[in-house]
């Protein structure tokens, strides 16, 4: 490798430096506030523009000649495969609507709600409703319409219920975040292009494996980062362009039933079998256990105890039938004075 070559890698890889400063000071901006972004950009730029005055300087020393490449050494604006989501005059908003309609037959109401979507250039995205015993709807319906359909739409949702308690309608200003992101991953773009250029040129020259693996990597990193800035910026342009309408239905109050809906003598019959079975099985258990375990038990206890008992009993018996038949003292001596 040539010292000229060498030289050209070393201001591309200063290049790349600066780019990498660059879009460090463009993350930053996107959390921070305009006036913080573009004192970052500013001292971005003062440290590419006096990093080059280095590198120009020292390779016309070494070689007598300013490179190209240190005139180069910034991204320039290349056309992006993907235009604004807007105007960037225009504000880009997100705007979503929510609604609690009272009604009294829901499960109209809940065809109704699904042939708004449809008519609005919309479709149903999520819905949550659940069947009673009685054939009443109640829940959730998630709709997605174009942002120009929502007043309208609203408006007719609105007329479908008996009573509205709940009808709000929520704005999101995005202007700002999306024109970060796109600022973003332009420079990412860029900043891909020069990696992708930079691996071409060590291939060429015949680069260690170190120095492909280095820029190989930084490249996918690249790539992963511009994939997930185009990711939330398709998510935003989603959500800006269908608005999200979230419609809670409620049965009336005359639409309930007047009796308890919950009683059902075939339930209690059921349940009172269910019942028996349990106290019957429960019986079983008691009685095979005592059968089983706690008779033997008991039989090997008793046993003992009984010929304690009886042999007892014996001998008290023995000692009254001795007392019975010998005489007392007083019987025997009056019978000797006679």
């Amino acid at each position: 490798m040539t010292s000229t070559t060498r030289r050209s890698h070393r201001t591309a890889v200063h290049a790349l430096a600066v780019t990498a400063l660059v879009l460090g000071a463009c993350s930053v901006a996107q959390d921070d506030a305009d006036t913080a972004t573009d004192d970052a950009v500013s001292q971005a730029e003062m440290e590419a523009e006096r990093r080059s005055e280095l590198e120009e300087h020292d390779v016309a020393d070494d070689a007598g000649e300013a490179p190209q490449e240190a005139a180069d050494a910034m991204p320039s604006d290349a056309p992006d495969d993907r235009g604004p989501i807007g105007d960037p005059h225009d504000r880009l908003v997100i705007r979503n609507a929510e609604l609690v309609l009272e009604v009294t037959d829901s499960a109209a109401a809940a065809d109704e709600v699904a042939r708004i979507a449809a008519d609005a250039g919309g479709f149903v995205a999520e819905t949550d409703l659940s069947r009673d015993d009685e054939g009443v709807v109640s829940g959730r319906m998630s709709l997605r319409v174009p942002s120009e359909q929502l007043d309208e739409t609203v408006e007719e949702l609105d007329a479908l219920g008996d009573a509205v308690p709940v009808r709000r309608i929520d704005e999101q200003d995005v202007t700002a975040e999306v024109t970060d992101l796109e600022a973003r991953r332009a420079n990412l773009v860029a900043y891909e292009r020069e990696l992708a250029d930079l691996l071409s040129e060590v291939r060429a020259d015949g680069g260690d494996a170190d120095e492909l693996l280095a820029v190989f990597d930084r490249l996918t990193q690249v790539r992963g980062d511009i994939e997930r800035v185009e990711g939330r910026l398709t998510g935003l342009e989603d959500r800006i362009e269908y608005s999200r309408i979230d419609v809670e239905l409620r049965p009336t109050t005359r639409a309930a039933p007047v009796g308890d809906p919950g009683w059902s003598p075939a339930d209690t019959l059921r349940d009172a079998v269910r019942d028996l079975s349990r106290a019957l099985t429960a019986v079983a258990d008691v009685a095979i256990r005592v059968g089983v375990t706690w008779l033997p038990i008991a039989a090997i206890v008793a046993v003992p105890v009984a010929g304690v008992i009886l042999a007892v009993r014996a001998a008290g018996r023995r000692r009254r039938r001795d007392t019975e038949v010998s005489p007392s003292p007083d019987s025997v001596d009056t019978a000797t004075d006679s």
